[in-house]
This record gives C-alpha cells, sequence and structure tokens, in this order.
C-alpha cells in the first residue's frame, strides 16, 4: 500500500511540506522497494537542498542496491548531477536487473 500511495505522488505536484516524512522514507524504511518509491516522488521536491544532497548522496553510493540508486538518481533530474554523471550511472545501473526499470525511466 506504501509503494502504490508514493507511486501516486510521483506524479503530483507537491508542497514542500511533504519532504521531511519522505526523506524519512527514502533513508530509513526497511524496504528498498519503499525507499525507491519514496525517492521517485522525492523528484517533484529536487529545488530544496536535503532532497538534492540526499539524492545525489545514495545515487552515487556504489555500496548501496542497485534499485535504491537509480530511484535516487531520477529524483536528482533533470539539473542535478552533471550530465556525464547521469550518463555514468545509467551505464552502470542497467548492469543490475532491480535497477534497469528507473535508469531507463532517467534516460527519459
Amino acid at each position: 500500500v506504501r509503494i502504490e500511495a508514493l507511486d501516486i505522488l510521483e506524479d503530483l505536484e507537491l508542497p514542500a511540506s511533504v519532504a521531511p516524512p519522505l526523506l524519512e522514507l527514502a533513508q530509513g524504511n526497511a524496504s528498498i522497494a519503499v525507499r525507491a518509491a519514496a525517492f521517485r516522488a522525492l523528484g517533484r521536491l529536487n529545488q530544496l537542498e536535503e532532497v538534492r544532497q540526499l539524492a545525489e548522496r545514495t545515487a552515487n553510493d556504489m555500496d548501496a542496491p542497485a534499485a535504491l540508486r537509480a530511484a535516487a538518481l531520477i529524483a536528482t533530474l533533470p539539473d542535478g548531477l552533471p550530465g556525464a554523471r547521469v550518463r555514468e550511472l545509467i551505464a552502470e545501473l542497467l548492469k543490475h536487473p532491480d535497477g534497469r526499470p528507473d535508469a531507463v525511466h532517467a534516460m527519459w
């Protein structure tokens, strides 16, 4: 249910007031799928410094699960990371089956 609710948020314009609970889910939920969905929803709020910093740090964390890194990458777009770094991350994430869907999403 959380994932479905977060997936809906991904398509909505969100007020900055929803950032704290989404950041908490993105960082601390036990489910990688919930954390990834929270990052995708946070993409609408990537103009906020704390959102951008967490998303960039997670996207670049080679020890994080590929699905989580890919979703964090989506949250940095379109103007977070330099284009060359985005292409590098996408190429690396496409190698992991659990990161492919969000890596493809990040390409668009």
